[in-house]
């Protein structure tokens, strides 16, 4: 029964694309509710599944900054099979925040890649995709470790490539001293340095807890803090406009795109 009510709903799906709920967080990203009940499909007490128009749900989620990182063959392999089958498996999973209603996705990152690439050749492409969205208190909070592990709970997901709390929590501390220079986007390609995108922070900062398993989150944020400091003092061959700005809010450490290979240096 339920499954015909799903079946029957997602008929009825409103094609509109424009969402009118739009806000801004404490810390400057812009939120805009892509989960509105005209576009609910099934409601329970544990999880809410909506139909969303692929290039609304591309354009608009943002990719949760700890995870693991992409395989480009496995997304070549996706946007191929869907060439050849026409067919999109498989629902997205997201965690949504009820206080700030930032949403992240935590399963589904390799089909969102794929699918962006689809939309990129063909923009018309409109088919719709469903999404399961897991309500939590804090996004970047245990239980989204958790809801990860449970959503990837498969053989393709090894020690090596699962989210590092350490690591997380060593972003979380960087992201409090520069708000304005690490950002959560769902296009990580317009953010320009001095700034970065939390993903691209999060995967360099894995990188040096994996080498250095013996230090904890505070040692290496104070690590990375005295290489920022160090770095003011340099020369860097970058424009005047991107080293002002990294002066202003006295972030330095992009400045060198392989920052984090000189953190023990």
């Amino acid at each position: 029964m339920i499954e015909w009510e799903i079946i029957c709903q997602l008929n009825k799906v409103d094609s509109s694309s424009s969402f009118n709920n739009k806000m801004i967080t404490e810390d400057g990203e812009v939120v805009i509710n892509i989960f509105q009940s005209r576009n609910l499909i099934f409601k329970s007490d544990k999880v809410e599944l909506y139909a969303i128009y692929a290039p609304d749900f591309i354009k608009n989620i943002t990719i949760w900054s700890s995870q693991r990182q992409l395989d480009d063959a496995h997304v070549l392999s996706l946007i191929n099979s869907f060439k050849n089958n026409k067919f999109f498996i498989g629902t997205f999973k997201v965690v949504r925040d009820v206080n700030t209603l930032q949403s992240r996705l935590i399963d589904g990152m390799h089909r969102h890649a794929a699918l962006s690439q689809i939309i990129g050749i063909n923009p018309s492409f409109m088919e719709k995709v469903v999404v399961e969205v897991f309500n939590v208190d804090d996004i970047n909070s245990r239980e989204t470790f958790e809801l990860f592990k449970q959503a990837n709970n498969c053989l393709n997901l090894t020690v090596e490539n699962s989210p590092d709390e350490k690591s997380h929590t060593i972003v979380e501390l960087l992201c409090r001293k520069f708000p304005k220079m690490i950002i959560e986007s769902p296009d990580i390609k317009r953010i320009n340095r001095p700034k970065i995108s939390k993903r691209q922070l999060y995967i360099n900062v894995k990188q040096i807890v994996d080498t250095n398993p013996e230090k904890n989150e505070v040692e290496i944020e104070n690590l990375i803090l005295t290489l920022n400091s160090k770095m003011a003092e340099q020369c860097y061959d970058v424009s005047m406009t991107m080293f002002r700005s990294a002066r202003e809010n006295n972030f330095f450490l992009t400045l060198d795109k392989k920052w984090y290979l000189s953190i023990f240096n």
